[in-house]
This record gives C-alpha cells, sequence and structure tokens, in this order.
C-alpha cells in the first residue's frame, strides 16, 4: 500500500500546475487504495446499512460528504476527516463480525444456559467441576464447557480469517446512492490469482458459504473474481481482466461462461499467441463473443 501510495502522491505532483501564485493538484484519492481479500466479506452488497448509521448518529449523507471533502482538504484538515471516516467504518465493521451468525448464537445459548444453572463463573481458574455435587449437573456443565471450547475456537479460526476480509458494500462511499443503496462501479479492471481453491486451506470454506454460483473446489478462484466483480459494476458498467485461459479448457469454467452470458455483454476476447488452441477453446470464444453484434476477437502477437 505504501508503494502505492508514493506512486499515487508522484502522480500528482506531475500534474501539478499554478493557477497565478495558487498551486493547483488533482484530487487526493489516497483514501481510494485499499488492501484485503476481495472475495471475502460479511455485508451483502443488498445489506441496509442507514439503520447501522443512524445508531451512530451518521447519515448517508454526512458519509459521502465526508469523503469528498477529505480529496479537496488540506494536509491537517484531511487528517480529521480520515479519523472521521475510520470511525465510520469501524462501526460499521463492528457490526459487520457481530451479526447474528450460527456460531454466536449457539455460543450465546449455552452461556445462557450455564447462567441459569449458576455455573457462569465456569472459566474462574478456582472453578472446579468436582464441587458440583449433583451429578447430572456437573456432566451437563462439562457438556457445555466442551461445546464452548469448540465453537471458540471456531470463532477464533474464523475471526482470524476475517481479519483480511474486504467490506465492499460501505468502504467505497462514492459507489453509494443517496438513500444508501450501493450502485456500483463505473468500470473494473483486474489481473486476478489463479490458484486452485483445494490448496487454499480454511480459507475455502468460507468462500463456499458466500453462494458463489462459480464455485468449484477443483476450480480456480480466478473465477470467483469474475463472478464477484460482475456484481461489484453498475448496470452498463466495464469489467477488463488479464487472466489464464485454463479455464476454457475445464469443465469449471462452463459455469463461468453461463454467467458471463447471462450478465454480460462481451465487447472483446484478446488471446495470447500461442501453439496450442484447443477445440474447446475455440468454442469457449465463439460463444462469448461473436454472438455479439459488437463483440471482437483478437490475437495478441
Amino acid at each position: 500500500m505504501d508503494i502505492c501510495q508514493l506512486r499515487l502522491w508522484i502522480e500528482l505532483l506531475k500534474n501539478a500546475y499554478y493557477d497565478g501564485d495558487q498551486l493547483v493538484t488533482l484530487p487526493n484519492i489516497d483514501i481510494n487504495i485499499k488492501q484485503g481479500d476481495s472475495l471475502l466479506h460479511n455485508l451483502p452488497l443488498d445489506t441496509d446499512i442507514t439503520q447501522i448509521l443512524k445508531k451512530n448518529l451518521i447519515s448517508i449523507n454526512t458519509y459521502k460528504e465526508v469523503n469528498a471533502n477529505y480529496k479537496t482538504a488540506g494536509k491537517h484538515v484531511r487528517k480529521e476527516y480520515d479519523k472521521i471516516l475510520k470511525n465510520i467504518q469501524k462501526s460499521l465493521l463492528y457490526i459487520a463480525r457481530n451479526k447474528e451468525d450460527r456460531l454466536y448464537k449457539r455460543k450465546e445459548k449455552l452461556e445462557k444456559r450455564l447462567d441459569k444453572l449458576g455455573f457462569i463463573g465456569y472459566v474462574h481458574p478456582l472453578f472446579h467441576h468436582e464441587d458440583i455435587a449433583d451429578e447430572d449437573t456437573r456432566a451437563e456443565v462439562e457438556k457445555i464447557e466442551a461445546d464452548l471450547k469448540q465453537i471458540n475456537a471456531r470463532i477464533s479460526e474464523r475471526e482470524r480469517i476475517y481479519e483480511d476480509a474486504f467490506e465492499w458494500r460501505y468502504m467505497f462511499p462514492d459507489v453509494l446512492a443517496d438513500d444508501g443503496r450501493f450502485e456500483g462501479f463505473d468500470c473494473i479492471i483486474g489481473n486476478p490469482p489463479y490458484i486452485q481453491l483445494q490448496k487454499m486451506g480454511a480459507v475455502v470454506d468460507e468462500y463456499s458459504k458466500k453462494g458463489y454460483a462459480s464455485f468449484v473446489r477443483m476450480g480456480d478462484i480466478c473465477m470467483l473474481f469474475y463472478e464477484w466483480c460482475m456484481s461489484l459494476l453498475r448496470k452498463g458498467g466495464y469489467l477488463t481482466f488479464i487472466t489464464t485461459n485454463s479455464w476454457m479448457r475445464a469443465d469449471y469454467g462452463l459455469l463461468i461462461v453461463v454467467s458471463l452470458v447471462a450478465a454480460m455483454r462481451p465487447f472483446g476476447f484478446l488471446q495470447n499467441n500461442i501453439k496450442r488452441w484447443s477445440l474447446r477453446m475455440s468454442v469457449a470464444a465463439r460463444f462469448l463473443c461473436p454472438i455479439f453484434a459488437a463483440a471482437t476477437s483478437s490475437s495478441i502477437r
């Protein structure tokens, strides 16, 4: 992130100019430089965040206004705006991570049962199960403690994974409507990673819960990027990816082909100049592009 911010700062200086004695620069958009797991999130894009903001005495318009003011503010004032924005996003993140999740609800239920039994302090180091005279009660307390230990371990692992989650729903106020709806981006340009999902560990289990239609454990993570980025675009927006062509030769690629045809209007298909161009890839290319009047298929030399 630091290198990216430095490059942006250099570009701002390169394009700065004087209007009389006043130095004029482009808007400072370093606030848009963010990092995180693009595929992992707590809040769906259709989540209503207006009520969450109201609880913190903030409106959508205030959130958008502070974000806009940051870009043209001076250095010292910008720090104050940055602080306000981070506080807003921190409150939204807290809500996102503490929604009514099955694990949290199960934990709460078990703790309430302990409280009802009179043993809410079971975690105290001086507390011993053998001190419970009634055998049935002792067995129940021990069972609850064992269940809580497992649940807490699962929650800890989940929260560790979600440390890098990226909340697209509210991290970019510029793409929010005045009523708080997520409107989407005009254009997305990217170079997604090409990794087989089954090699990525526990985070894949969380991806599987996000409802990605193109999710296949034997498939490539770039398929999920295609699908998710399509949902991040506004109507009429543009998506451009530098990506592997291996999905055109694999069964899992058919899922994203269907999604692309259903949700997008491909304009062009650029294929690296390679010796092997399989029938499967040719079919996929014809299916994605020439069926659209404006689509073109080219080859990069």
